[in-house]
């Protein structure tokens, strides 16, 4: 090379700018590489290649974070094949694209993804439907005697309850699903479409923590979670323990199950929020519950604790009831509260559907019992 040249180029959002030098010896090349690595070290690669020596005896390449043999090696193949002697390139790249994550629990992998790459969050997205639809696509295959990927055919929306299968584009191999079906001397009306869509939907609750079967007279019982940081500062890492109260005695609450998606740790900048579903393994005939959250800080501090009581019609939770400030041991009484009517609405300054405090509460249950004394000691 006669001097050093560069070049840029900008593919898909993401910029590449190329630099080129002539070096006398592998000393030099390194140095080189150094150099524009030290200038591009907020980049999101740096690969690069040389070949140095009299008999070319000096030559490296590095794909640096690229997929192995991706990047260094066909740089290093241009220097070769353009019979380019003692001769460095180094290939920068700022990554422009959109960064997908596809994998469960995708909300904790997402949030994961944008904290360590340090991309805009408008850059980082999750999609929890990819999963369900392979699933839609294999039983859709074994439905119609096809090789699922033959199947064209989508799930949208968020995943779990609210996400839904578009049967209008769906095709096999080109052929509308209709047309395909109709040709085939087969039907796929709308009861089999409805079933084949609550398998892929429910799939969730079936894929369970190792060996943990719903026991007999038992149900899963799936609950939606968002924590939101409101406070005008980073709430450092911590954890929530939610504990579920499904009756009045000792032992009538549980724990999440392992296959809940909520993250178990997480740091929440100002309006940050971190989403997952959590399972319980609950008596099938339970139908009301108090749900009771207690933060816990990176320091062992114990933070705010939260009790919804809410009730179960025809699978689904109906409206329920926040309390601020009542421990989890105080569920019990919540419980009864909601199932006697006593936390109704009737008591000075209370409303149903906002928030209550403990005293509140002691009060309500004043008014039931006639003894606060009773009350206050459990």
């Amino acid at each position: 090379m006669a001097g050093p040249a560069a070049a840029e180029l900008v593919e898909k959002k993401s910029r590449f700018i190329g630099y080129a030098a002539p070096v006398a010896d592998e000393a030099a090349a390194l140095a080189f590489v150094q150099e524009i690595k030290a200038r591009h070290r907020d980049a999101t690669h740096n690969c690069y290649a040389y070949q140095a020596g009299d008999n070319d005896q000096f030559q490296r390449s590095s794909d640096d974070g690229e997929p192995s043999g991706t990047a260094g090696r066909p740089i290093l193949e241009v220097i070769r094949g353009r019979g380019l002697k003692n001769t460095a390139v180094v290939v920068t790249r700022y990554f422009g694209g959109i960064l997908l994550v596809v994998s469960n629990p995708v909300d904790v992998l997402t949030y994961a993804a944008w904290r360590l790459s340090g991309y805009p969050r408008e850059r980082v997205m999750g999609s929890g439907t990819v999963l369900d639809t392979g699933r839609l696509k294999q039983l859709l295959g074994a439905e119609l005697e096809v090789d699922s990927r033959n199947i064209h055919a989508f799930i949208i929306g968020e995943h779990g309850d609210s996400e839904l299968a578009v049967w209008s584009e769906a095709n096999v191999s080109g052929l509308d699903l209709e047309d395909f079906c109709r040709v085939r001397g087969q039907t796929l009306g709308t009861e089999n479409r409805e079933r084949l869509y609550r398998e892929v939907r429910d799939a969730v609750l079936t894929d369970t923590a190792e060996g943990a079967p719903a026991g007999e007279g038992t149900a899963l019982l799936a609950v939606d979670v968002t924590v939101e940081n409101v406070h005008h500062r980073t709430i450092p890492m911590y954890d929530t323990d939610f504990q579920l109260q499904w009756g009045p005695g000792d032992q009538d609450f549980g724990f999440p199950e392992a296959a809940s998606t909520l993250p178990a740790e997480y740091q929440l900048d100002p309006g940050e929020s971190a989403s997952g579903r959590l399972l319980y393994r609950i008596p099938a005939e339970s139908r009301s519950f108090v749900l009771a959250a207690r933060e816990f800080f990176d320091d062992g501090s114990a933070g705010n604790t939260f009790c919804c009581a809410f009730g179960l019609e025809d699978g689904r939770a109906v409206a329920g009831s926040p309390f601020w400030d009542v421990t989890p041991e105080e569920a019990p009484a919540v419980l009864w509260a909601v199932r006697e009517g006593v936390a109704s609405g009737t008591g000075e300054g209370f409303d149903p559907q906002g928030v209550c405090t403990r005293g509140q509460i002691v009060t309500l249950l004043y008014r039931a019992y006639g003894a606060r004394e009773e009350v206050s000691g459990g």
